[in-house]
């Protein structure tokens, strides 16, 4: 993203011990009027995992990176506001094999690049992470498929789409329903991948009318043909392990 305009530092230099496997930490940080003194308008963001034992991060509300992830740069115009008062809370995922001289130090930080003049912001960025908690996949299934949806009140521009699964997923798809009656799929993802999670972004943004039901659909493969598979034996919920499963169809948009 360039020279940013302000660094954010995690607040402690972390220690993942040999023996960890999986782990979610939790830190925050406090913007203080001597790092920022007054509001600002976000133009990019920049994650830098500060060891190889990172997974991902979340950082509400800053977003946040996983593998394959690139450094977000909105669109010229849109913007994120912040500013002093505001709190970021890092979510830091960990994951690596266990074992002696495994163990390593993690001090991850954030790059911010703002607006010169908040006059150059036409619309603040808005987001929804589109999921569901209360699935169960079935021991052996390998087209296990569940939904969930928004519908917007008002006039809408979407912006990209991200979405996210563990290593049973298997594809995801997104379509929009229109108060018309008609509908049609805005992205398709015929074969998901953990390892090279994707923002998918529009380059002209797409106007969708009031009343538009977004559909999003996940699909998991829980078989023992899933060569990243750590168990087919087993009946998956939803949980932060990279072993447990998620779905979310994060989507971006301004009003």
């Amino acid at each position: 993203i360039g020279e940013p305009d302000l660094v954010l530092t995690m607040p402690e230099n972390y220690f993942v011990n040999d023996d960890v496997e999986d782990i979610y930490v939790n830190f925050s940080t406090k913007i203080t009027e001597g790092m920022l003194p007054e509001d600002v308008f976000i133009k990019a963001v920049e994650f830098k995992p500060g060891s190889p034992v990172v997974h991902h991060i979340i950082a509400q509300p800053l977003g946040g990176i996983a593998p394959g992830n690139d450094p977000t740069v909105y669109p010229e115009g849109i913007g994120q506001k912040f500013g002093p008062g505001v709190t970021v809370d890092w979510q830091m995922h960990y994951h690596k094999e266990p074992g002696p001289g495994t163990g390593s130090y993690d001090q991850s930080q954030i790059a911010l690049k703002f607006y010169e003049d908040e006059s150059q912001v036409t619309h603040e960025l808005q987001g929804a992470p589109l999921g569901r908690f209360d699935f169960q996949i079935p021991a052996g299934d390998a087209n296990y498929t569940i939904s969930s949806a928004q519908t917007f009140e008002y006039d809408t521009e979407l912006i990209s789409f991200t979405p996210h699964m563990h290593l049973r997923g298997k594809a995801a798809k997104y379509e929009a329903f229109y108060p018309d009656g008609s509908s049609e799929v805005l992205l398709d993802v015929p074969v998901y991948d953990f390892n090279w999670q994707t923002s998918y972004g529009y380059k002209e943004f797409k106007k969708i009318p009031k009343g538009t039901k977004i559909v999003f659909t996940s699909t998991w493969d829980n078989s023992e043909d899933n060569i990243y598979n750590p168990d087919p034996s087993k009946t998956i919920g939803w949980g932060h392990p990279t072993t447990d499963e998620m779905s979310f169809g994060f989507m971006s948009y301004i009003d």
